[in-house]
């Protein structure tokens, strides 16, 4: 590894560090910065992820309720209108309840 001086402009000069004839960074600074921006990326988007699996999951438990209480309604109508007697009532709510569908 070397460090090499290059021409920046008319008089400046930054220096370089160099490994078999590469350029791996003009200034200690930029890499930083570079690295930074990276590693905020990266946090933001793993952060992302979890968020909106969080969301999913709240998504999909709203829609096994809304399920749910869309059976529960059915029932209690089937009930109300006289199509079912109270012991199949009895049994399809114990069946929602344990999270089985009538």
């Amino acid at each position: 590894m070397k460090v090499d001086y290059l021409p920046l402009r008319q008089g400046i000069e930054v220096s370089a560090v160099t490994m078999t004839d590469s350029l791996v960074v003009a200034s200690p600074w930029l890499s930083a910065v570079i690295g930074g921006a990276v590693l905020a990326a990266l946090i933001a988007s793993a952060l992302l992820l979890r968020v909106r699996a969080k969301h999913r999951r709240s998504e999909a438990a709203a829609v096994a309720r809304c399920r749910g209480m869309v059976a529960e309604a059915l029932v209690v109508r089937q009930r109300v209108a006289g199509k079912i007697d109270s012991d199949t009532y009895q049994q399809l709510m114990n069946d929602l309840a344990a999270g089985r569908r009538p």
